[in-house]
């Protein structure tokens, strides 16, 4: 399958763009969907082979477009954290990735619709409500437990709140009203509610052209912030 095969109208000059920028490996496999992934060797977009889709691809160089131009979400968030013994204790390596893409996602769906693609070409979870009653059900009996009046905190309740909260977040389905369920996992627990809030307020509202410049909306202190707000949570609280 060409490059070509990927390619359309829309995408032609951000794959140039990029292109010039790092080089950018396609590969083509035995597999169901589109990903890109980025090492300190280079930038690989993985395909399905006999399934070009240039919407897809596309949604693949907007993670790519991102990572040229210096804005690792993941890596930022990986570094800092693993200096927090608190938050190592729930922040797993997963965790972090689909906080990453949920974070993502939020800049790139703008840029895919103005590029001219359908909302529902995003991604092949666009019909997929992200925050369900059963999501609120797990949390609400893995979070916190109390025994014997001590509070315990269950690292795969944080985790599952956390990325349930950036996934509804960043859903850009707008069929899916997730003001009932989002006000649910406040009740749950309005400190922490209220740390991914903040965060996602300064991050949506971060300009991407600034992410290099040492500037107070660089999106290394919005990241550094909310991991230094994430561990003040997180003190004094016996995580399991």
């Amino acid at each position: 399958m060409p490059v070509t095969a990927l390619l359309d109208e829309k995408n032609t000059s951000l794959w140039q763009y990029l292109n010039e920028r790092h080089r950018i490996n396609i590969r083509r496999e035995n597999r169901a969907d589109y990903l890109a992934s980025n090492s300190s060797e280079e930038m690989v977009i993985y395909v399905p082979k006999d399934r070009p889709d240039s919407a897809c691809f596309t949604h693949e160089l907007l993670h790519i477009y991102f990572w040229v131009d210096g804005i690792d979400t993941e890596n930022s968030l990986q570094l800092l954290i693993e200096k927090k013994e608190a938050l190592t204790k729930f922040c797993s390596r997963h965790l972090l990735e689909r906080v990453a893409n949920s974070l993502e996602h939020l800049k790139m769906y703008p840029v895919f619709l103005r590029m001219g693609y359908r909302a529902e070409r995003f991604y092949a979870d666009y019909h997929t409500c992200q925050l369900t009653g059963e999501d609120l059900q797990v949390i609400r009996e893995h979070y916190r437990r109390r025994f014997f009046f001590e509070n315990y905190y269950h690292s795969y309740g944080i985790g599952r709140f956390i990325e349930k909260y950036f996934a509804a977040r960043a859903c850009p389905n707008p069929g899916f009203d997730y003001s009932k369920q989002l006000q649910e996992l406040k009740r749950i627990s309005p400190s922490l509610y209220g740390v991914l809030d903040r965060f996602t307020e300064n991050w949506t509202g971060f300009d991407m052209k600034l992410a290099q410049q040492p500037v107070a909306n660089s999106y290394r202190l919005i990241v550094a912030d909310f991991v230094t707000e994430l561990e003040h949570w997180a003190r004094g609280k016996t995580i399991i």
